[in-house]
């Protein structure tokens, strides 16, 4: 977008003043004689006084400025905020007591039509700004009584950092279509619209909010109603401003009196829109509807850019004298300030457990820590234009402040270690503030294991695209761009944090360019899924890097551009296995260092957490119902999701309805369970969960596991059972399905141990049912199935059409779709009420008879009620990966005896010196009656400690061993510890826990610490 002209600052006559309204006194305090040169003074003998809170960080004025000028920054009085209920006293003024730089300034008492007072620096009669830096002792006096003295910086410079982020956020501006309305006129339309506003006293047509000023009169429209008006004179407006930054008539290179007219008529606009905005209280207002009202950017974000746009010549305006200026001015310090900043009344109360910790508010993430603050930056970004003054604060709402109750209290504020001060350095606190944790379920912000949730008002979500990537990347370092090479340029720290955040979790979702899109929240169904890392990822990176001040020092910086690097290049390469136990989802993968590259994961739903959202007009449902997925090629789900019928995601239990999919968040229900875990030693790992919905529309429950080796992934079900839906004329199978993705290749398959190869061509239209009495399997493209049935048990093959479009208005590629068939009414007993599968990646049909003899030969498989699990041995390799749904034994063919006392995941793998364990609680320590009596999401943790005790028939080395946090922040925490006790050739493993014993040690994070896996080495005894 082009840059508005004229470039060069505003240079005001002598009169009238720049004022946060048109100020109605004024009282000049001569500094001193004028002076050829600035004259060094000793170091000021008068202590500071502070008897009144006053703003005083920061003045400037560019060189050469002449008489009068006033100098960028005023003096500002933090009880200016309170004045309507205390109001300022007639005999305060301003005067300086000391003084170097020659009387090169005079200072100014002013008051606002509003009775705030100010003391405002101009250049002196006679002199000229000089370059340099400069020191005058200012006090603030009420007759003799001095109530305030302190130090006022002001630098002379060739550019202020006004102009400096000024002409950089004429260029945020153009970046973002909401600054603008999204909307872009031609010439006639921005003639029409001119003389609409013209003739109707700035009031665009058909609007009623126009005639109203109250709040009988704003709920006589209707919230929703009232609502979009707003918003769509909002957006006009912006596309106003648009045009007069590039317009070809009214832009920069038309005719000064088109450009004049417009700007007119934008006051006008402004003006009539905050006259009849629903301000006061605007975040409580029955007048419009919540969710406007808690995404305020919907009318601040075009009302920000149209005012940036135009913002140098309304400055001139204002200095001219011209009163329509000045007066628009003060509605956007009214507007702005209050709708940018206020707060529905629960979500400033230590109760509102999404962003406080009601027992330690000073360790809390505070106030907007969710990813709607990307969102907020961007009029936020705007307002240091607008405020003119780096010592203004951003906002006058009290809640803000650090007086406001109960928070003052505990000696914090709503947003911990800030209040507002000024406009520049407020926009730096929330910027260096963006990458707050969560400390608990229910809680907004990055947790514990590297994940990240933004909804979580009923479960715990996982957004690392929609909300948590551009939380983290964008529009945040758009808006540190702005400061960056300036005296409030972001922090090292806020690059560091965001370096640790992508390098940490994206590496790992993203596999041959398209993320994982289980992971993603509500963005799963788009299209740009597919090339996540060279575009997303990149971009995000690339934005990150170019925000750098010259002074900024990003300790990962190398690191942050080599992986920018692969994903362009599409060289990225992962391997491990990571447990996200907080959000129930397990990633692993292999690739690089020799390793033959695929990818798996499994996201699951619990008591604490929910699926990828939808909300919208998608299909995801089913999302997190225990989604299994394997990638080889990369592109298995990419486009196929548009052609997919959704009631069959892969790995999921449940009935193959055929009728319309409802809206995930019609309900809010989901999975009441309370186990549910992940466990890894970073190598291998396990999953399982007891799946059930309180949502109408699901039909099933089932326990489920998942068991990821080196070269397989093993998914073993129990109790499948229809719980719901049994009146239903039309019912369906309750169907497992193995996998629904693209069709690539011919199906290959031999059932029941046959010695030939049968083929389905690809893209037929197939609908096939088996008969399968014996381990069994499918080939496609370059990924294996092994079905290992229990019994007699129907599989059903769907390709080509006859897999049914959830979405029919999309295209995509053929899909096949593989699942095992329970029938109509399983009841969780017998063949129909159990699965178990293998995938195998990176095979080839003619491989697959050889793999299923290796499987049969290695496997020992346990799939009960009570535990889940198998024992793989290959030649000296030994992995043990067993899910406990209760306390239990299991003994394997060989004598192997694994024992728990609770429910645990446990991972045994053998090793040349002994053997590495790993253990997870799935149900999190979760005291499952409190929960319930509590009657609303929160996760509460049982009294005592949190202890799992493992026996098992192996020569262990007794002794106690610690064990490292997962997650990004691995270190060693008092009482980790694993006590092993050794009788004979049996070991007894105490494994202590995260439990709310460790509050302290865990910062306060116990909650979300309780599922973590502890992974320990233990040699041979």
């Amino acid at each position: 977008m082009p840059t508005p002209t004229p470039a060069a600052t505003p240079t005001p006559s002598p009169a009238p003043a720049v004022g946060p309204g048109t100020a109605v006194t004024q009282t000049p305090t001569a500094t001193g004689a004028p002076s050829a040169a600035p004259t060094p003074t000793a170091a000021p003998a008068l202590p500071d006084i502070d008897t009144e809170k006053v703003f005083h960080d920061y003045f400037d004025v560019a060189t050469g400025a002449g008489p009068g000028t006033e100098v960028i920054g005023r003096i500002n009085l933090e009880r200016n905020r309170n004045v309507a209920r205390s109001p300022i006293p007639d005999g305060y003024t301003f005067s300086v007591v000391e003084d170097d730089s020659g009387g090169m300034f005079d200072l100014h008492t002013e008051r606002d039509r509003g009775g705030r007072l100010f003391g405002v620096f101009r250049v002196a009669e006679g002199q000229t700004a000089r370059t340099g830096s400069y020191s005058l002792r200012v006090e603030l006096r009420q007759g003799p009584t001095v109530m305030a003295r302190f130090t006022a910086p002001v630098s002379v410079a060739p550019r202020t950092q006004w102009n400096i982020y000024y002409d950089r956020a004429i260029e945020f501006v153009g970046k973002h279509g909401r600054l603008t309305g999204r909307r872009n006129y031609n010439d006639a339309e921005v003639a029409a619209l001119i003389a609409e506003l013209e003739a109707n006293d700035g009031a665009f047509e058909g609007m009623r909010f126009y005639s109203a000023t109250t709040v009988v009169e704003w709920e006589a429209i209707g919230a929703r109603v009232l609502g979009n008006e707003l918003q769509e004179a909002a957006n006009r407006i912006g596309g106003l401003g648009r045009a007069y930054a590039e317009d070809r008539r009214f832009g920069p290179s038309g005719q000064e009196a088109d450009r004049d007219r417009l700007r007119n008529a934008v006051y006008l606009a402004l003006i009539a829109y905050v006259d009849h905005f629903p301000l006061d209280d605007f975040a409580n207002s029955g007048a419009l509807p919540y969710g406007d009202r808690t995404h305020q950017w919907l009318y601040s974000d075009p009302i920000s850019g149209a005012a940036v746009l135009i913002y140098r010549d309304l400055l001139a305006d204002v200095h001219r004298g011209v009163q329509r200026a000045s007066d628009t001015r003060e509605r956007l310090f009214r507007l702005l300030q209050y709708v940018n900043f206020d707060l529905p009344e629960g979500w400033r109360m230590p109760s509102d457990v999404r962003y406080y910790l009601p027992g330690q508010l000073a360790e809390s993430s505070g106030a907007w820590a969710d990813g709607n603050r990307h969102h907020r930056m961007r009029s936020w970004a705007a307002m240091p234009v607008i405020w003119y003054d780096y010592n203004r604060p951003l906002t006058e709402l009290p809640w803000w402040y650090g007086d406001y109750e109960p928070f003052a209290s505990e000696n914090t504020s709503i947003l911990p270690e800030w209040e507002p001060s000024g406009s520049f350095a407020d926009l730096r606190v929330w910027l260096e503030t963006n990458a707050r944790y969560a400390a608990r379920y229910g809680q907004s912000g990055i947790s514990p294991d590297g994940s990240i949730s933004h909804h979580v008002g009923r479960r715990q979500d996982l957004a690392f695209a929609a909300y948590g990537f551009p939380w983290m990347t964008g529009t945040t370092f758009e808006a540190a761009s702005l400061l960056a090479g300036t005296r409030w340029e972001v922090s090292d720290a806020t690059y560091d944090e965001a370096a640790d955040f992508l390098l940490f979790a994206y590496p790992r979702l993203i596999y041959k360019d398209s993320i994982d899109f289980q992971a993603t929240g509500r963005g799963h169904y788009q299209e740009n899924a597919a090339s996540y890392g060279s575009g997303n990822l990149a971009d995000g990176i690339e934005t990150i890097l170019d925000a750098q001040g010259a002074g900024t020092v990003m300790a990962r910086e190398a690191e942050l551009a080599a992986l920018r690097a692969a994903m362009v290049n599409n060289t990225h390469e992962q391997s491990g296995t990571i447990a996200f136990w907080v959000n129930d989802y397990l990633v692993h993968r292999r690739g690089g260092a020799g390793e033959t590259p695929w990818y798996a994961s499994v996201k699951m739903q619990s008591a604490r957490t929910r699926g990828a959202e939808s909300f919208s007009n998608n299909q995801g449902f089913h999302n997190g119902s225990g989604v299994l997925l394997i990638k080889v090629d990369g592109d298995e789900y990419n486009d196929s999701r548009h052609r997919w019928d959704w009631h069959a995601l892969p790995g999921i239990t449940e009935e193959l309805r055929t009728d319309r999919i409802p809206k995930q968040s019609d309900a809010n229900e989901f999975n009441p369970n309370h186990l549910a875990g992940v466990a890894s030693n970073e190598r291998y790992g396990l999953a399982a969960f007891q799946y059930a919905s309180d949502n109408t529309y699901a039909s099933a429950a089932a326990n489920k596991g998942y068991f990821f080796t080196e070269r397989y992934v093993l998914a073993l079900g129990n109790d499948v059972r229809r719980v719901r839906n049994t009146d239903r004329s039309n019912g369906e199978s309750i169907i497992t399905t193995l996998d629904q993705a693209a069709w690539n290749t011919n199906i290959t398959y031999r059932l029941n141990g046959a010695s030939e190869d049968s083929v389905v061509r690809k893209g037929a239209d197939v609908d096939d049912s088996f008969r399968v009495t014996g381990n069994s399997w499918f080939h496609q493209d370059r990924t294996g199935y092994v079905i290992l049935p229990a019994g007699n048990i129907d599989v059903m093959l769907r390709g080509g059409n006859s897999v049914v479009d959830s979405n029919p208005g999309d295209t995509g590629p053929d899909v096949f779709h593989l699942a095992i068939d329970h029938g109509r009414d399983p009841d969780g007993t017998g063949p129909d009420g159990e699965y178990a599968y293998l995938l195998v990646p990176n095979v080839s049909a003619s491989r697959m008879p050889a793999v299923v003899d290796r499987i049969e030969e290695r496997f020992e498989i346990v799939n009960t009620a009570a535990v889940q699990g198998h024992r793989y041995a290959d030649d000296s390799a030994v992995l043990v990966q067993l899910a406990f749904y209760e306390a239990g034994a299991i003994t394997f063919g060989d004598g192997m005896t694994v024992a728990v006392d609770k429910p645990a995941l446990v991972q045994l793998q053998k090793t040349s010196e002994g053997w590495n364990v790993t253990v997870q609680d799935p149900m999190h320590h979760a005291d499952e009656s409190a929960i319930a009596a509590s009657r609303e999401f929160q996760h509460i943790l049982l009294p005592g400690p949190n202890r799992i005790t493992v026996e098992v028939n192996l020569p262990l080395r007794a002794g106690t061993y610690t064990y490292e946090t997962q997650g990004p922040d691995v270190r060693f925490v008092d009482g980790q510890t694993v006590r092993v006790v050794n009788s004979g050739d049996t070991s007894t493993l105490t494994f202590e826990l995260p439990d709310s014993l460790d509050a302290v040690a865990y910062d306060y994070r116990q909650e979300l610490y309780a599922g973590m896996p502890a992974a320990v080495h233990v040699p041979s005894g």
